[in-house]
């Protein structure tokens, strides 16, 4: 474009220096001819009013040697300084005929006389016309020395102009250069590179500023939707949830921070297969069902010992007109809870359908008077006594579980003694260990305190040694230790019982657990005790732990 500027710019000067020369020229050849006639004109006056001679040759020779033709007032030649002969009227012609009126003749013409191209000039002295005469080539001659000189010159304007068009096509292009520079910055979003030199032309700096006027304008809508892609990135990348993108050719769009975490996958995502990412043919086999058909997907996966709920839904939208979008969320906790839900229904039907049912036949045997012996009747009103206290305990413990679920901390409470909870839950459980002929013992520090409601205290103390009696041999002990270690209590609760199976420890926690040997056996239970004191003992970030020796005994370790 340079190159095409700068040519263009030494055309035009050439093309008007041509016709600035060819004018110049003219307008030179002219002025030279006036001024020439000017001077021959005066010459031949002063010459006419100088002498009134009419020899031509006389006047021929001071006035330079020119031809000069001396007429009468009529146009009739008296002498010519060139011809000795006679010579026709020369009234009509157009110098004589302009002289005898009284004006300078000028006019140029052909000489039929010499056959030359000739200027003539003729003056009116009064009595006689006086002409001169002189070869118009004498004139062109003298302009043709001026040529080299305007030659010359055009040659030096050339110079010039090419010079000055040099740096005018420089001076024109060096902005749009710049300008050309700058939409590359666009181009490649380098947006702080982006400069427009003030530049001299108006035309030029109109575009420039309305470029910056535009650019300003989308900086602010890309910083803007920069700003709306970095939110939407933070709220997908903090999500959850494992959220995931793909194509109708199951390729990742978009993969949030979740979802790469949850397969551990850590490479570049995006354009992958989905079968890369998660490893599941069961994701991949339902994704491909739904863009096929259209319809949703919902199920539920194990994932790294985990269960998580996979739901598909087919998209078809403007920037992706056919895809999937799949939700992975972590249900682990929710089907725990279902299944303790079942267990707990089971539980409770379990615990109370058989009193139920003994309560039932017992009284419907005594309402009919199937039963007569007295003392028969009352060991069946003892037993629909016992069932009565069985149920009432079952739905005691349920509504105490009822309300530490709604429990979420325990503040403000008294610092309580340890050891005279322990020995008052003693006094109470003494008739029950004397029927096994049972030693209890509560010792250690007397002085160990813990903040903590006294009644949840003693509901722990008492499903433990409770525990530690029923599920202990006759004849054996059972033993309560209390320490202090720095700001928390430690209460030791021993027995000589048959001991727990080491497998089933982790799940004597559990709501409604029991040894399925202890459900048929005459120990009354619903197996919600130590699921209780394990709820009361975390709600004060404290913890409990079990240690079994088969037959040897039972040892539960309470840090609170």
């Amino acid at each position: 474009m340079k190159k095409s500027i700068f040519y263009k710019l030494i055309y035009i000067c050439l093309i008007a220096l041509i016709i600035s020369g060819a004018v110049s020229a003219f307008i030179l050849q002219a002025n030279y001819e006036n001024t020439r006639i000017g001077e021959l004109t005066q010459l031949l006056q002063t010459a006419s009013k100088a002498t009134d001679s009419k020899d031509a040759s006389y006047i021929s020779s001071i006035t330079g040697g020119n031809r000069i033709t001396v007429m009468d007032m009529e146009g009739n030649v008296i002498s010519d300084s060139s011809i000795n002969q006679p010579m026709e009227n020369h009234r009509l012609r157009p110098e004589v005929s302009s002289a005898i009126d009284g004006n300078v003749g000028v006019s140029k013409r052909t000489s039929s006389t010499i056959n030359t191209e000739m200027m003539y000039i003729a003056v009116n002295s009064g009595s006689s016309i006086y002409r001169i005469s002189l070869p118009v080539s004498g004139v062109d001659t003298s302009f043709l020395k001026l040529i080299p000189a305007i030659f010359a010159g055009i040659a030096l304007a050339c110079c010039v102009a090419a010079l000055l068009s040099g740096g005018i096509s420089r001076s024109l292009i060096a902005p749009l250069v710049s300008i050309n520079e700058n939409l590359d910055h666009i181009k490649r979003k380098e947006y702080d590179k982006v400069n427009f030199a003030p530049s001299k032309y108006e035309e030029i700096s109109s575009i420039t500023n309305a470029i910056d006027g535009v650019l300003e304008e989308l900086s602010g809508y890309i910083e803007d939707i920069s700003k709306q892609n970095d939110k939407m990135d933070f709220i997908l990348n903090n999500m959850g949830q494992g959220m995931v993108l793909v194509d109708e050719n199951t390729n990742i769009i978009h993969c949030n921070r979740y979802a790469s975490m949850l397969f551990k996958n850590s490479t570049s995502i995006v354009g992958n297969s989905l079968l890369s990412l998660t490893g599941e043919d069961k994701i991949c086999n339902r994704t491909e069902e739904c863009i096929k058909s259209g319809v949703s997907r919902m199920f539920d996966i194990s994932i790294h010992g985990g269960v998580y709920s996979v739901v598909i839904d087919f998209i078809n939208t403007s920037w992706q007109q056919k895809g999937a979008f799949i939700l992975i969320t972590d249900v682990t906790e929710v089907r725990s809870r279902q299944k303790l839900r079942q267990e707990f229904v089971d539980g409770v039907a379990h615990d109370l359908k058989n009193p139920i049912a003994s309560i039932g036949e017992n009284a419907d045997m005594l309402r009919r008077g199937l039963i007569k012996d007295d003392e028969q009747k009352k060991e069946y009103l003892y037993e629909i006594v016992d069932e009565s206290i069985h149920m009432k305990e079952v739905i005691d413990d349920l509504l105490i579980l009822s309300v530490l679920d709604e429990t979420k901390d325990i503040a403000d409470c008294p610092a309580i003694h340890v050891y005279d909870i322990c020995t008052s839950v003693e006094e109470k459980l003494l008739p029950m260990s004397r029927e096994m002929n049972l030693s209890m013992k509560v010792e250690g520090n007397k002085d160990t305190l813990v903040k903590m409601k006294p009644e949840h205290l003693e509901k722990v103390m008492t499903e433990l040694m409770t525990n530690a009696i029923k599920y202990n041999v006759n004849g054996g002990k059972v033993m309560v230790t209390v320490e202090q270690k720095g700001e928390k209590a430690k209460i030791s609760i021993s027995n000589t019982g048959p001991g727990i199976d080491p497998i089933l420890i982790p799940r004597l926690f559990e709501r409604f657990y029991r040894e399925e040997q202890n459900r048929s056996a005459k120990i009354k239970g619903a197996g919600l005790g130590l699921a209780i004191i394990k709820h009361i003992i975390s709600l004060y970030e404290g913890r409990i732990s079990v240690k079994c020796i088969p037959d040897v005994g039972t040892t539960f370790t309470v840090k609170i």
